[in-house]
């Protein structure tokens, strides 16, 4: 009896292991599913927005003082006649996963803790949702120094149609900004799939698949 007692002790001990190290593989799998949506969902995000339509929506183009990023008396850029609006918010796009509860939460957009992805700047987060959100910006007497300043210098070279955009009237005290959502849209178009995806990817980790 004390025999086949310490037996059934010793099989007890081996299940308890082998059930713990599954669940420790059951966990793993879990976050792994979860981490390589959020890095799939972030890499279609930043191609996105990079081409200037976000969940089929394209984005209001940009008008040629904002083709040169001029702010207050920022110097102007050299333009890109393919440049697409939002498409330099790109670089601030971000994936983070974290746990909470028992379970995990998966983030992306212009997300600050960027887990595996990096982190991103305060700064960079701001202007990003700035920018979605749109709204109005009042002309100074130095930006409209130097928009003139600029319109003048394009004058002397090819761009003398656009060059009339720089020349502003005085009636003009604010810029427009238009609204351009990135965040909202593209969930809403992908984020009911997103845990299909995640199951799916779990169910694959299971079977010892590489995912």
């Amino acid at each position: 009896m004390i025999e086949g007692a310490k037996l059934i002790w010793v099989n007890a001990q081996a299940v308890r292991g082998e059930l713990k190290k599954a669940d420790v593989q059951r966990v793993k799998a879990g976050q792994t599913a979860v981490r390589v949506e959020g890095f799939q969902l972030m890499k279609k995000l930043k191609s996105e927005v990079r081409a200037g339509s976000v969940a089929g929506k394209s984005f209001s183009p940009l008008t040629e003082i904002a083709k040169r990023s001029v702010t207050g008396g920022a110097r102007a850029k050299k333009p890109s006649p393919n440049r697409k609006a939002m498409s330099r918010t790109a670089v601030a796009i971000r994936y983070a996963v974290t746990k909470l509860g028992g379970g995990m939460q998966m983030s992306v957009g212009y997300v600050e803790s960027g887990g595996r992805s990096g982190k991103m700047s305060k700064s960079w987060t701001k202007i990003a949702n700035k920018l979605q959100e749109g709204g109005t910006h009042p002309v100074t007497e130095k930006l409209r120094a130097r928009l003139m300043e600029i319109g003048a210098s394009m004058q002397r070279g090819r761009n003398k149609r656009a060059a009339r955009c720089f020349f502003l009237r005085k009636s003009t005290q604010q810029f427009s900004t238009p609204a351009r959502p990135v965040i909202a849209p593209f969930w809403r178009m992908h984020g009911p799939g997103a845990l299909r995806r995640i199951e799916s990817n779990y169910e694959r980790k299971m079977k010892g698949e590489r995912i």
